[in-house]
């Protein structure tokens, strides 16, 4: 009988991703080295033999759809053998355990084939993938590791834009976030290891890459007496040949420092678009939910940004609903979004985390105040947006524009370098624009908060 060793020999692999982008670039890796295992890939909803979830926790809905991709999991593939990792798999592992074959922690990601190659010991093939299959134990560790997980997107994964991580866990520990007990200590990917992953990601075809991490602004490489920062890392990335366009994922604004734009101002192939979390705009509640910034703070980051760097765009995250948020520091947060210059909104309901300071707090809010006071701030974000895709159709602005996807039949979508959505449809219906950077001229404005656009090539 063939053992649980060859598990990792010709056999169909699924993944499902949720969450952040730290979680694609981890897939991407978990990809890559299935398929250097021998593996096939295959789409979720085709049966498997193993089935990858990457699972978050940042709210309760994600627990929700955590838990229903699970129980999807195992009906599309019943002999298939389901691992999860992510953050949900670390905060509660315990309670999906039963669902489940392998649960890996955040310490232990790297170590995957050597717990499935650990089925080879005690079980057969059948007993792994068929109906009488025993659990393998869950891999536990302890939340506050050092240990750094190296993780970018594959081409495999069919993504234009490669998100490369270089920083992991989180030091802040604010108020209702569960994910520093989630993903451990703050901890930075060495340069030397981003820069030679980032070449990899250039030549197998990537022309944008998105630094990503938990707190990257918090990134730190420490070599003998030597530590780098932030800055160090962006002037290795940003001059590698053949690099076109670098993005970075949510940066918090007290990390935002005069040299890191320094870096940034000079760089051609850095683009200009920040995502900045805001989370309130009232200074009791940032005080509430453990934040380390004023709106005075936050203001001069903004006005600075946009001193120095041409037509950037700016966006955030909001929580509405937190604990104590009364009428009137929501009319402030309210206020103060309209009139800082922001125009991407990402808006969430405070949802309550055990084992958080906030979940502990009194004057919890009630679940429909939080989605009346989501809805508003939701409209104003599709307000501020549409103002600043009629600014830029008003300055009849060109674009280079990187092409993501075919969204209908002869109309293509990307995204311009400070992060506004483009359609256009090519005067050659059957031209393929994926990953192709083209400069694009804007027109008008799409119903959807899109910009639309003439290939200049095409006029």
């Amino acid at each position: 009988m063939e053992t649980c060793g060859d598990v990792t020999k010709k056999r169909t692999v699924s993944f499902y991703t949720l969450g952040c982008r730290l979680n694609k670039a981890e897939t991407g890796t978990f990809t890559k080295q299935f398929i250097d295992n021998g593996f096939s890939v295959v789409d979720f909803e085709e049966s498997a033999d193993v089935v990858l979830i990457n699972t978050c926790v940042v709210t309760d809905k994600a627990e929700s759809v955590c838990r229903n991709v699970i129980r999807r999991a195992r009906k599309i593939s019943p002999d298939g053998y389901i691992v999860v990792v992510g953050c949900y798999a670390e905060i509660e592992g315990q309670n999906i355990s039963k669902d489940v074959d392998l649960i890996i922690k955040a310490s232990e990601k790297h170590k995957i084939f050597y717990y499935l190659d650990k089925c080879e010991e005690k079980h057969s093939l059948l007993q792994v993938f068929g109906p009488i299959k025993e659990k393998v134990a869950t891999v536990s560790e302890n939340a506050l590791n050092t240990t750094f997980f190296h993780a970018a997107s594959s081409i495999e994964n069919g993504n234009t834009r490669a998100f490369l991580k270089i920083q992991d866990g989180c030091n802040f520990f604010c108020s209702y976030c569960i994910i520093p007990y989630a993903r451990g200590r703050s901890r930075g990917a060495d340069i030397e290891t981003v820069c030679t992953q980032a070449r990899e990601l250039i030549s197998s075809g990537f022309k944008e890459i998105v630094l990503t991490g938990i707190n990257i602004g918090d990134y730190r490489s420490v070599d003998g007496d030597k530590i780098s920062r932030l800055p160090h890392l962006l002037r290795a990335v940003l001059s590698l040949n053949g690099l076109e366009r670098l993005r970075l994922s949510s940066i918090e604004p007290n990390t935002i420092t005069d040299e890191l734009l320094d870096v940034v101002c000079d760089a051609p192939n850095f683009m200009n678009h920040f995502h900045i979390p805001l989370q309130s705009g009232d200074d009791e509640i940032l005080r509430l939910m453990g934040r380390k910034y004023t709106l005075v703070d936050y203001t001069n980051v903004i006005k600075k940004i946009i001193d120095r760097i041409p037509n950037v765009t700016i966006g955030t995250d909001v929580i509405v609903g937190h604990p104590g948020e009364t009428e009137e520091h929501f009319v402030q947060t309210k206020n103060f979004l309209q009139d800082i210059a922001v125009s991407h909104f990402h808006i969430f309901p405070y949802s309550l985390r055990k084992g958080t300071k906030s979940a502990q707090m009194p004057n919890q809010i009630e679940k429909r105040i939080k989605k009346m006071r989501a809805r508003e701030l939701i409209e104003l974000g599709h307000l501020k947006l549409k103002a600043r895709l009629i600014e830029e159709v008003s300055a009849q602005r060109i674009f280079q524009v990187l092409f993501e996807q075919q969204v209908s039949s002869g109309v293509w979508e990307g995204y311009t370098s400070n992060y506004l959505r483009v359609r256009v449809r090519p005067k050659q219906a059957s031209i393929s624009l994926k990953n192709e950077i083209r400069d694009v001229v804007i027109i008008s404005v799409g119903e959807d908060l899109y910009l639309e656009g003439e290939i200049i090539a095409d006029k």
